[in-house]
């Protein structure tokens, strides 16, 4: 029986990203493909954020990149193949760090800097 490398079950090796916080380059975390996306829609999901335990609203240009980023990750699965998976996927932790209230968002942090 084979066991099925990457797509959309969750399956797969995890990729490796590197979340830059403070000006540090912080230990490389490990995610499937599939937590990438739950991470965008939960980022999606109500226009806000908790930090630090409070709900705090996403300025339209966050929500514009997670967003563009949902759509992006549907046809760029296909269109990358599994090589070209982990260099997408850290640009799109790179896109999202760049925003300070996604950077400072309970959700985000655990998935970038808690592995």
């Amino acid at each position: 029986r084979r066991r099925r490398r990457g797509g959309r079950g969750g399956g797969g090796e995890p990729y490796a990203v590197e979340g830059t916080f403070a000006g540090r380059a912080h230990p490389r975390c490990r995610r499937r493909f599939s937590s990438f996306e739950t991470l965008l829609q939960h980022l999606a999901a109500s226009g806000s954020i908790l930090v630090c335990s409070t709900a705090v609203r996403l300025t339209p240009a966050a929500q514009a990149c997670i967003e563009g980023w949902s759509s992006r990750l549907g046809y760029e699965h296909a269109a990358a193949g599994a090589a070209g998976h982990a260099p997408l996927l850290q640009q799109l932790v790179d896109d999202l760090l760049q925003f300070q209230e996604l950077r400072d968002s309970d959700l985000l942090h655990a998935f970038v800097f808690d592995d």
